[in-house]
């Protein structure tokens, strides 16, 4: 399932000057939700990322590669179809290390809620293939380093164990490039259901409630990756179209274990986030913009 991170704005006149921030044009998940006899779907990392070497071999894509973020959406309408809010990221839960004052760091990112649909609120995590470090998708997020580098490709980031900040919460820990992060306890969801629904088989210290207009409880366990390097600070640029969410911290995905990967890949934390030629983007009606993505489905 191919969803635009601009989806239905096109038709607010959000052409190729109104997309210029967003560093995906998109993201692909599975079509079906995952389960034990689904067929179509992979726990495979590499297989999954494979179906990107098909995708820039057609001239409308630039670049592609493996993230794992926010959980696969499937629905009809991703801005008026209540599906859209339940899919979740991957959530920061704690931040340890000697540089800087994490203590004193607040987690919560409410301006998720004053821009959009009330999907979550809490600062996120995205863990990036080797696809996305370099090429098109590289060049644009390097494009909002403000302090440090972005790494070249996949290969030094993983290397280095890098880590990228977005600049608020850098600036709250006082900490900078070149200084060291312990650990890093993230979460992720393993089911979900309405406020007022029982959810069985999930320890209640597991059990989140998302926002309050969102309706739904989740599942969240955690996860923790280790020793890692601060190489680049990036600027924020605040809470803007919902597709994907906002400012996250950034790490290679490599420096998660095989049995993390696999976990996250069940739980459908595992997408493809893609780069689209905009200069092919048709920029003389929104009509003909929404045209021309409804056919590279």
């Amino acid at each position: 399932t191919t969803v635009f991170a601009y989806g239905n704005g096109l038709s607010k006149a959000a052409l190729k000057d109104g997309i210029e921030d967003l560093l995906f044009d998109g993201k692909i998940d599975f079509r079906e939700d995952p389960g034990e006899y689904n067929v179509g779907r992979t726990n495979d990392t590499g297989v999954w990322e494979s179906v990107c070497d098909e995708l820039v071999q057609k001239p409308e894509f630039e670049d592609c590669g493996l993230v794992f973020g926010r959980q696969g959406i499937r629905v009809d309408n991703q801005f008026f179809d209540s599906g859209f809010i339940t899919p979740q990221p991957l959530n920061v839960e704690e931040i340890k290390g000697e540089s800087g004052n994490w203590a004193n760091v607040s987690l919560d990112y409410p301006e998720a809620l004053s821009s959009g649909p009330p999907i979550n609120d809490e600062r996120i995590i995205r863990f990036y293939g080797d696809g996305i470090w370099d090429g098109e998708l590289g060049d644009r997020h390097s494009k909002d380093i403000i302090y440090g580098e972005w790494p070249a490709n996949g290969g030094i980031a993983t290397a280095n164990r890098a880590i990228i900040l977005p600049s608020k919460l850098a600036s709250q820990a006082g900490v900078e490039v070149n200084e060291t992060i312990d650990e890093i306890t993230f979460s992720y969801v393993t089911d979900v259901q309405p406020f007022n629904e029982k959810m069985t088989g999930c320890k209640l210290e597991n059990i989140e409630y998302g926002p309050e207009d969102n309706g739904h409880k989740y599942c969240r366990q955690n996860m923790t990756v280790t020793n890692l390097t601060i190489v680049g600070i990036y600027q924020e640029k605040g809470a803007g179209n919902p597709t994907i969410l906002f400012d996250p911290i950034i790490v290679h995905a490599n420096l998660l274990n095989s049995s993390q990967k696999t976990t996250l890949m069940e739980y459908d934390h595992g997408y493809l986030g893609f780069a689209l030629d905009r200069d092919k983007l048709p920029s003389q009606t929104a009509d003909l913009a929404v045209e021309y993505l409804d056919n590279l489905y």
